[in-house]
């Protein structure tokens, strides 16, 4: 498992900064070596689009076209909706991250 959080600036909104993360996910995936990732978050609309690319005209389209990008470099990828109750870790991440300004 791996946890890690980055602040980025002049995110649109809250959806592309979801899909950014989900993004960077990925790429660190790519950083580590792995050949199988699984993601998981609780964005349930972004990951339909990361798992089935369908060209819309969402904000977010730059980010999944590059999650489609990078996922040719993986053998396996998979993402996995869970409830916000169980991502309670990530959030917590977050929350500390913001309040030390990572």
């Amino acid at each position: 498992m791996i946890a890690t959080s980055k602040l980025h600036e002049n995110v649109g909104s809250a959806f592309a900064a979801v899909a950014l993360a989900y993004l960077c996910a990925i790429q660190t995936g790519i950083e580590m070596g792995l050949s199988e990732t699984i993601t998981e978050g609780e964005a349930l609309s972004i990951i339909k689009k990361c798992q089935n690319y369908v060209m819309d005209k969402l904000e977010i389209i730059v980010y999944v076209r590059n999650i489609h990008l990078i996922m040719e470099h993986f053998r396996w990828v998979h993402f996995k909706h869970i409830k916000n109750e169980v991502n309670c870790l990530a959030h917590t991440i977050a929350t500390e991250s913001l309040k030390r300004e990572e």
